[in-house]
């Protein structure tokens, strides 16, 4: 895989732009080392037991997870994994401010929010908002879309983005693209839609991006879901009544996602679909 070093950041963004998710058991053995197993402990009594545990537990899971998205990284020749702070990366857009850390989606939780959606897809395009490296565009591949779009407004993810859709062409008679744009100005394309959307960024944004998505279905008969997932629960409380203010979408009935491996989180999602039209 080729180095992003030719990009060429700041001094501080390239500092930052080294992904850190991955280090975290490194960090606790270095500090064992550095203050010693008495240090561990008091801490421990000061936070509690339960607290302490379940810190524990959170890192475990963090680095099994950080694991497993390696993995998937070198059985495909990509470089997807990785979870990126959005103040370290080139972006050119008044919403900077207002986007989530780029992080990559599990393949395991992907394909049970996918569960939801009907097929066949033959007919869909499958749009990703936040699209970061492009690791939901690859695992889109094997669901038979006709065509893939990524929208990301960090140009570094952009550039990484489209190298690793590469290797997915071939899964989407359309093809594939990454676009470098903010998600607020993206226009939605003509015919059936799959829209993601892995918490990319606040409400004010997202009420953007659903007002453009429901005027261009506005006076169409074309099918469309959308797909919300966010390990945050009050991410979810405020995305539904968006979404349903915007009276072209229903819900569709779900299950709970269990705890998967391959997942820092348990992913909290709701996917919905355009209404039917008389």
């Amino acid at each position: 895989m080729e180095s992003v070093s030719h990009i060429s950041p700041t001094p501080s963004r390239s500092q930052g732009f080294k992904d850190h998710s991955s280090s975290r058991l490194k960090r606790a053995i270095l500090f064992v080392r550095e203050h010693g197993a008495l240090e561990v402990l008091r801490r421990a009594r000061k936070h509690g037991l339960k607290s302490s545990s379940a810190f524990v537990l959170r890192n475990i899971r963090h680095s099994i997870a950080a694991g497993a998205s390696r993995r998937f990284d070198r059985k495909f020749g990509v470089d997807t994994a990785g979870s990126l702070q959005l103040q370290y990366l080139t972006i050119d857009s008044p919403n900077a401010d207002l986007g989530t850390e780029a992080v990559s989606t599990s393949p395991k939780s992907f394909d049970w929010m996918l569960k939801a959606v009907e097929r066949p897809l033959a007919d869909f395009t499958y749009i990703d908002l936040g699209c970061g490296k492009g690791r939901t565009l690859l695992l889109a591949s094997k669901y038979g879309f006709r065509k893939a779009i990524g929208v990301e407004f960090a140009a570094e993810l952009v550039q990484i983005a489209n190298r690793n859709c590469l290797t997915a062409h071939d899964g989407f008679p359309g093809g594939v693209s990454v676009i470098h744009e903010d998600a607020s100005a993206f226009e939605f394309p003509e015919g059936p839609m799959v829209v993601f959307l892995y918490n990319p960024f606040g409400p004010k944004v997202c009420e953007k991006v659903l007002r453009n998505l429901a005027s261009r279905l506005k006076n169409s008969r074309d099918e469309c879901y959308v797909v919300y997932g966010s390990s945050m629960t009050d991410t979810i409380s405020w995305f539904k009544p968006m979404i349903a203010e915007t009276g072209v979408f229903e819900e569709v009935e779900t299950q709970p996602m269990p705890l998967f491996w391959d997942a820092v989180r348990t992913i909290h999602y709701s996917v919905y679909r355009r209404k039917s039209r008389s």
